[in-house]
């Protein structure tokens, strides 16, 4: 059975409501396990325990007119907001999505002269990351 590769242009994100889809260019969600080792008297290897669970999420786009101030209210909240970060459409191939809650870390905005206006996000999770399979 051949592989169905999800296109990267199929996704979906919607922070604190806000579908921001249609000015992504590139995102991505890091999710990090501390992993402990655990030494034991008289064994020669030690063990591994999994610790916290942490995580972020980074998106760059393009800036649109309608959707600056929607940038600008995410980062300005001090509060936690709700996103939903889709892996591919809501209709097939779909590959699930992650949700829960983050606070945005930095916001970023440049320009080219021969380009147009583009922003950059960064985020961590606040507290679980739930992934809902498709």
């Amino acid at each position: 059975m051949a592989n169905t590769f999800i296109a990267g242009y199929l996704t979906e994100l919607s922070i604190d409501g806000d579908d921001l889809e249609p000015n992504l260019a590139s995102g991505t969600l890091v999710r990090n396990k501390n992993i402990m080792l655990k030494p034991v008297a008289g064994e020669q290897s030690s063990y591994a325990l999994a610790g916290l669970i942490t995580g972020s999420l980074s998106i760059s786009g393009h800036v649109s007119t309608q959707d600056i101030a929607k940038l600008n209210d995410a980062y300005v909240s001090n509060t936690a907001l709700a996103y939903v970060f889709q892996i591919g459409d809501t209709t097939a191939p779909d590959g699930g999505a992650y949700g829960g809650d983050l606070l945005v870390e930095s916001l970023s905005f440049a320009f080219d002269a021969d380009d147009e206006w583009t922003f950059s996000l960064d985020a961590v999770l606040d507290g679980t990351a739930t992934y809902t399979a498709a």
